[in-house]
């Protein structure tokens, strides 16, 4: 076990100031105190505990990183099988007209298989839905005017 530490000296040894170290144990309930300070008592503090503590505070970012990440990579599959995005940004990472940046300088090419494109379409509201945090009733105005357009397209072309 190593020494115990007040609250300034662990904060020395974070490299944070007392305010953030404050805020830190404020902000979370299982932060590994030793001793809670009061009036004429110093707060204490492992570091051990506290190192241990904060990395799993580190590991835990990384997980939800990582599954936000796997969940943007899920939103974009369904634009990706409209060709949305691909190729999305001119050399230099500029974006350039809206169009552009939605479409990759062109309208898509239409998926090679018409269940590919009902999937994707199918997809596309929830997934914009979310992407722009929208009320479930603006996605599903948003489906309903796929649908209805859609299926005027289809009447259209008969």
């Amino acid at each position: 076990m190593a020494t115990l530490m007040n609250k300034g000296e662990l904060a020395r040894h974070l490299g944070c100031s007392l305010p953030t170290l404050a805020a830190k144990i404020a902000r979370h309930p299982d932060f590994p105190v030793r001793q809670r300070g009061t009036k004429g008592r110093e707060w204490q503090f492992d570091p051990d505990d506290v190192a241990a503590f904060l990395q799993r505070m580190e590991e835990a970012a990384t997980q939800a990183r990582a599954q936000r990440r796997r969940e943007l990579d899920a939103m974009r599959s369904p634009l990706t099988a409209l060709g949305v995005g691909a190729g999305h940004r001119p050399a230099g990472g500029a974006r350039s007209d809206r169009q552009g940046f939605l479409f990759g300088g062109a309208a898509p090419e239409s998926p090679r298989h018409p269940a590919q494109l009902g999937r994707a379409l199918d997809e596309l509201a929830g997934t914009f839905g979310r992407a722009h945090a929208l009320p479930a009733t603006v996605v599903d105005d948003l489906r309903a005017r796929l649908a209805a357009a859609i299926t005027a397209g289809n009447s259209a072309g008969s």
